[in-house]
Order: structure tokens, then C-alpha cells, then sequence
């Protein structure tokens, strides 16, 4: 019996699960556009906001990670986000679009 190592989402190694076509038998990124696999990105970002939050470098953020059907086809999600530093800048509005 051999034992697993259990990754943890911090590691270098750690990545998302890419489906394998059965088709080709090939590994693909294509289709991990889905609902599950932004709530993961979701989850990464938030927690990296978080802390900075809690480190005192962000007063408040808000975080939106969207995509419509047309995006998802073409692998495309959208990251919004709406960062309130610490020092005298009043808000920084960063929109990211992930292929």
C-alpha cells in the first residue's frame, strides 16, 4: 500500500484537473471554463484579498468572477475586482480577462 501526498492549493505543483478527451486520449484545457472551475478561481483570489485584508494592506474588496455562455466556449473568464487600499488612494477598479 502506498501512502498519497495530499497538495495543498499553496503548492508551486498544485493545479486544476484538465479533462481528458476521449476522442484523442489527450489531456485538454478546453471546457474547464465551468461554473466549479471559477468558483475554484474565485476561492484562490479571495483568499489571497483576504490577507491582504487581514495584513492591513486593504481596507475592503469586493470580488466578481463572471463569464457568459459565449466566454465559456471561447475560455474566457472575467475577473472584477474593486480593491479600497489602506493609504490615500480611494479605490483601484482592476478588471482581469483570463484565457
Amino acid at each position: 500500500m502506498t501512502a498519497g501526498s495530499a497538495r495543498s492549493p499553496h503548492d508551486a505543483s498544485w493545479t486544476l484537473p484538465r479533462p481528458v478527451s476521449a476522442r484523442s486520449a489527450t489531456r485538454s484545457s478546453d471546457g474547464c471554463n465551468n461554473e466549479r472551475v471559477r468558483a475554484a478561481l474565485k476561492g484562490a483570489i479571495d483568499g489571497f484579498l483576504t490577507g491582504m485584508l487581514v495584513d492591513e494592506q486593504l481596507t475592503d474588496y469586493q470580488l466578481e468572477v463572471t463569464a457568459t455562455r459565449r466566454d465559456e466556449i471561447e475560455g474566457r473568464a472575467i475577473v472584477s475586482a474593486l480593491l479600497q487600499p489602506t493609504f490615500s488612494i480611494d479605490f483601484v477598479a482592476v478588471t482581469l480577462v483570463l484565457r
